[in-house]
């Protein structure tokens, strides 16, 4: 699924975090994938311009939904600022992301500043490689 809408940059990333979950557990465990007939599907975004600031005062009619390249309705369309917003990051402080850090630092105090609102709440966890990958679990 993917939103367009306009010259802007659409981020559906609860979306895509969702999805590659999803796809990941059927992965590393071999599982069939679930398939289910549905009327209503919820989709969270955000939208930045060119310049990376928060876009607020989209309409409806400036935002397309496509499901494997067909427009779907648009049933609501609603902003969520005044939803508590409950989340949790990750950050990975690894050795091979030591040339990111400044970088993910700065991206991710405009997010926390420009984002979250006086009811959201947010844990932060950091993680570190400790090993990289053997060719067997025994190593």
């Amino acid at each position: 699924m993917s939103i367009l809408g306009g010259n802007t940059y659409h981020s559906c990333l609860s979306a895509l975090v969702v999805a590659l979950a999803i796809l990941a557990g059927g992965l590393c465990c071999g599982q069939e994938p679930i398939h289910v007939a549905v009327n209503l599907v919820n989709v969270a975004f955000s939208v930045q311009d060119a310049g990376g600031a928060l876009l607020d005062n989209l309409t409806k009619e400036d935002v397309e939904v496509y499901e494997d390249a067909v427009r779907q309705r648009i049933s609501f369309f609603a902003k969520s600022t005044d939803v508590p917003l409950t989340l949790g990051l990750i950050v990975d402080v690894s050795g091979s992301q030591d040339h990111f850090s400044q970088q993910h630092e700065h991206d991710l105090e405009v997010f926390l500043k420009e984002v979250l609102g006086p009811k959201d709440r947010v844990f932060l966890n950091h993680i570190r490689l400790v090993s990289d990958f053997s060719p067997s679990g025994l190593h």
